[in-house]
């Protein structure tokens, strides 16, 4: 697959993105809060803060993989707000920024920034930082976005771990142990923004933190099986009607126009208000998109739908895109009842079965095909 996963914080889910991120904690009784920011944002249209004024607040988003894994790549953008403070956790001296965690529910690393120093740190474990396993040696500085990539091989006796800022190499062990006790030797599930235990002292911190451009590799395939090297996530909008048409509009307006709720940056998806809906098989409809901004290689496109059935059963639809005067669609997938996100990652162009060009990419539509 090699991307598994990225995500640029463009749409306000509310606390909750279905199909997207998995699972999301907050102590909100507490205060702890979350908010999609456009005034601060490395790339795209916005950004995500994590907020907190006490240590015993939290905000997480966790994300499940679609499988095990042994060795993963991955990378973000951070930006540390300095009106607020750094609080450690359990006494590591660190404030937990990401947490790799394994399919028997143990955190296998946690990676945070040292509150005196303000450098990486990685630690083998989690709720008590267990053991440190290396540190960077470059501050982060406050207000200013920064771009930290982490490679992690999970291992009882070889493994790796690599630590990148900004591009340049932070730390790089080898024949580490970075197999928790009972970790089983896996990561299945990453955490990241405040971390929470649900232990007594578990990390919370009083900043605010911005996070951008989150990224996932894993080492198959032939491209972005690797480093991430910095790249930006941008989100492409419907904004204009494509070659198909023949869904129907509940609206009365052409299709593009009710599925292009998320256009301004923090919109969120309306539901049932505006959408396009067909109860016809192998019907498809389809749009333009808005153009690329960010140049340089392309890494991935993915394929984001927000859909549901209006009845439970077995009704079946598939998203694509078309290239030129042919239509490449994904595999068909049932939606639920009830509005989620489904996603396809495509590492490479399907007419090419070479890396996309944003070119290709200005030019393609997206589309939706009535399935069973």
């Amino acid at each position: 697959m090699a991307n598994l996963f990225m995500d640029g914080f463009e749409i306000d889910f509310a606390d909750n993105a279905a199909g997207l991120w998995t699972a999301f904690e907050e102590t909100s009784s507490l205060g702890g809060d979350l908010y999609y920011l456009s005034a601060k944002k490395r790339t795209g249209s916005g950004a995500i803060r994590f907020h907190s004024t006490s240590v015993s607040q939290f905000r997480d988003l966790s994300l499940t993989l679609p499988s095990t894994y042994t060795e993963l790549y991955g990378g973000f953008g951070f930006l540390w707000d300095s009106t607020t403070a750094l609080v450690e956790s359990n006494g590591s001296n660190s404030c937990p920024l990401l947490t790799l965690v394994s399919s028997a529910g143990v955190v296998q690393i946690s990676l945070g920034i040292n509150v005196t120093t303000n450098t990486l740190t990685l630690f083998r474990g989690g709720v008590t930082f267990d053991v440190l396993l290396g540190s960077g040696s470059t501050g982060i500085s406050s207000d200013t976005w920064h771009y930290v990539e982490w490679h992690i091989v999970i291992s009882d006796t070889v493994g790796v771990v690599d630590l990148r800022l900004n591009g340049g190499a932070e730390l790089s062990l080898t024949a580490q142990d970075t197999n928790a006790t009972g970790g089983g030797g896996d990561i299945k599930t990453i955490k990241f923004g405040q971390p929470y235990t649900g232990l007594s002292g578990a990390p919370g911190v009083v900043a605010n933190f911005y996070y951008d451009d989150f990224i996932v590799n894993d080492t198959t395939g032939t491209v972005s099986n690797s480093w991430p090297d910095g790249a930006g996530v941008e989100m492409l909008v419907p904004n204009a009607d494509g070659n198909y048409t023949a869904w129907t509009s509940t609206g009365g307006a052409v299709d593009y126009t009710e599925i292009d709720d998320v256009t301004t940056y923090g919109n969120l998806p309306d539901d049932d208000t505006t959408t396009i809906l067909s109860g016809t098989l192998n019907q498809r409809t389809s749009v333009a998109l808005s153009n690329t901004v960010q140049v340089g290689q392309v890494e991935a496109v993915m394929l984001c739908t927000y859909a549901k059935n209006s009845a439970a059963g077995a009704d079946e639809m598939a998203q694509g895109v078309r290239i030129s005067t042919t239509d490449y669609d994904s595999a068909t997938f049932i939606p639920a009842t009830s509005y989620g996100w489904q996603k396809n990652i495509l590492t490479l162009s399907p007419a090419t079965s070479a890396r996309w060009t944003t070119a290709e990419i200005d030019a393609m539509e997206m589309g939706w095909r009535r399935a069973t």
